[in-house]
């Protein structure tokens, strides 16, 4: 009911999977895609990246949220992260998600609004605790 779903520093996606991907979010997307690959181009571009562990997602049921499921699935790899002196980083569209992290110590490094009318971006880090 719930997954966290991160990027590991130094793994690079296979080429093919980037495809199939850019494949499936082309269809998705429809005629708003190039609009898309500009906003990410965007978000890309936002500097105080640095390396260690990108939350790539966070999904929790409508069903089941409002729980601590989303929480549930992230602490014990923060945790491991902080054992290991590791960062981590996510990038969220969502101003209650930047409260959410905030609450497992992230916070904002930075912050963009898209152009040509597109959402709002935060940037998140957390340090290593401990």
């Amino acid at each position: 009911v719930a997954v966290a779903a991160w990027i590991l520093p130094g793994v690079q996606i296979p080429a093919e999977v980037e495809e199939a991907m850019l494949a499936a979010r082309r269809e998705h997307e429809g005629d708003r895609h190039e609009a898309s690959l500009a906003a990410g181009a965007q978000v890309a571009a936002m500097p105080g990246r640095i390396p260690g562990y990108f939350l790539a997602t966070v999904g929790v049921l409508t069903a089941k949220q409002h729980r601590g499921l989303g929480q549930a699935v992230l602490v014990p790899v923060l945790g491991r992260l902080d054992g290991e002196r590791q960062a981590a980083q996510l990038e969220t569209s969502s101003e209650r998600n930047v409260r959410f992290y905030e609450q497992l110590g992230f916070t904002v490094t930075d912050h963009i609004t898209i152009a040509g009318g597109g959402p709002d971006n935060w940037l998140m880090t957390r340090l290593p605790h401990g």
